[in-house]
């Protein structure tokens, strides 16, 4: 009798498979790949502005800033994530 031989499949994990992606996108279709970054630094920036914005509007309140001392608060928020 001959014997069963498994076929050994190739390893493919989700870190391979996130590279191989991240690479051939690049080829295929540059601006999706853009896409795709900003995507995730929205992604990110998003829920940090809904944590901060209401604090930064609250503290406002009692004080009577005005509108553009408000703009120029959040934009120093931002500023500061940028670093």
């Amino acid at each position: 009798m001959k014997e069963k031989r498994k076929k050994t499949k190739p390893k493919h994990f989700t870190w391979n498979n996130t590279v191989y992606l991240i690479k051939n996108l690049w080829t295929w279709d540059k601006i999706l790949f853009l896409i795709c970054g900003v995507q995730i630094v929205v992604t990110v920036v998003i829920p940090l502005l809904e944590i901060y914005l209401p604090k930064i509007l609250l503290d406002s309140m009692p004080s009577n800033v005005n509108f553009l001392q408000l703009l120029k608060n959040i934009g120093y928020l931002l500023i500061s994530w940028y670093r």
